[in-house]
């Protein structure tokens, strides 16, 4: 036996303060730092940075306190079996643990897989805000139905690319749906209606067939809270405001693919209000509703142009599919097809934002004719698949060359067609 005592693990490098490391640029390493004043942001300072959500531990020893969310992480990746991190899937990337000794470790992993690769390919930009991760997330804490949601969610993602996810996947999508049906207390309206557009998107993700069944458990439940302005304004709330603006975009998604799609008007004073200040006409049938992504304009001015041409961009691919289910001549939709190739030869997804795109390239490629048009919004499409990592993308290629042997109106053949959701 050496008497030599066990080397001292070198201190983990700070590399900079973390609003530095989120805008991935050089930060000077002051406390506070020069960029973050500049940028008019509250400089986190060096070393591990915590977030606390609004609930406490119920368990071990932070039972009683708030509970600390380590946001400096580790290279693991967790298996479904071993019920600890190991480091066999090198090509993921870094992923963030939380500190949370109450939680088994894989879900740790999953709950902080959510944050790191799910919740960002859902919204245009990650750096201030992302409502998946700072508002849904945090109710993990206190909400088990909610959790297994998030868990499902991140299984299934894995499961595209690791097959051995699966079962997990299954297990806590059950545990979820089970968690729903016993739901008695009216307060848990909002966490209710979390889990199912998390399961929704879980859905997505796995291009599963159950998706109008949740676009029907969403409507009616809605409809059972008084409607989107009692659910929205009665107790307004960031997280009201948020999860109506995603049924609002899930509803303008999920029209071409089935008639269970979600109709919430906009009308709320809210709404009207937000229209105002953009000098933007309250969004009609024909016109389709984008203040889930023009909201971005408040929370990252510094992205405007991008936010502008985002939002151009789906209302193109929008007009598309409304004059194509119309049945309105080819002729009709070739000028339109025209503004949605050019906008997107120079706006696409290597832009900032654009891994949202995958919805407006099926739409506008299902209309496309010449076989350059149909190889570039392939060659987008794959490259959303590396991004995102959502099955959605794969499947919407896949679609595409079905409506592309096909004859007919595409769009009125689409709800029969459609085996899955893409969003």
């Amino acid at each position: 036996m050496s008497d030599k005592p066990p080397p001292k693990k070198k201190p983990r490098r700070v590399k900079g303060c973390y609003n530095c490391s989120q805008r991935r640029i050089n930060c000077d390493r002051g406390e506070p730092c020069q960029k973050c004043m500049k940028k008019g942001l509250q400089c986190s300072g060096l070393g591990i940075r915590y977030r606390f959500n609004d609930g406490v531990a119920s368990r071990g020893r932070l039972a009683g306190k708030p509970v600390p969310v380590e946001d400096a992480g580790q290279d693991a990746v967790a298996s479904p079996d071993s019920g600890s991190c190991g480091s066999n899937i090198p090509d993921l990337g870094q992923h963030q643990l939380y500190a949370l000794d109450h939680v088994d470790s894989q879900s740790r992993f999953l709950l902080n897989y959510f944050s790191t690769r799910v919740a960002p390919a859902m919204g245009p930009f990650n750096l201030i805000f992302n409502g998946y991760r700072d508002l849904i997330l945090p109710m993990t804490e206190q909400d088990d139905t909610v959790r297994n949601a998030i868990m499902a969610t991140s299984a299934s993602h894995l499961s595209l690319h690791y097959k051995e996810w699966s079962a997990a996947a299954c297990k806590y999508r059950m545990a979820a749906i089970h968690g729903l049906n016993q739901r008695t207390n009216p307060s848990s309206a909002h966490p209710s209606l979390a889990t199912m557009v998390i399961l929704l998107i879980e859905e997505m993700i796995a291009v599963r067939t159950d998706f109008p069944i949740l676009l029907r458990m969403i409507r009616s439940f809605v409809e059972m809270q008084g409607g989107p302005e009692t659910l929205e304004t009665a107790k307004p709330t960031p997280l009201s405001r948020f999860l109506m603006q995603q049924i609002r975009k899930i509803s303008l998604y999920a029209g071409p693919f089935t008639t269970a799609a979600i109709d919430i008007p906009r009308h709320t004073k809210a709404d009207i209000d937000y229209d105002n200040k953009h000098s933007r006409a309250s969004c009609s049938p024909s016109k389709p509703d984008l203040g889930f992504l023009l909201t971005y304009l408040d929370i990252h001015p510094e992205h405007s142009p991008s936010i502008l041409n985002l939002a151009s961009i789906i209302h193109n691919a929008a007009q598309i599919y409304q004059t194509r289910a119309a049945n309105l001549p080819r002729e009709a939709n070739a000028q339109l097809v025209r503004q949605f190739l050019a906008a997107t030869a120079a706006f696409n997804v290597s832009s900032p934002g654009g891994h949202i795109l995958t919805w407006p390239f099926f739409i506008a490629g299902a209309e496309c004719e010449e076989v350059e048009d149909r190889e570039f919004v392939t060659v987008q499409l794959k490259r959303l698949w590396e991004t995102t990592g959502f099955g959605n993308t794969l499947y919407a290629i896949r679609l595409l060359e079905v409506i592309w042997d096909g004859k007919g109106n595409w769009a009125r053949a689409l709800k029969g067609l459609a085996e899955g959701f893409i969003m």
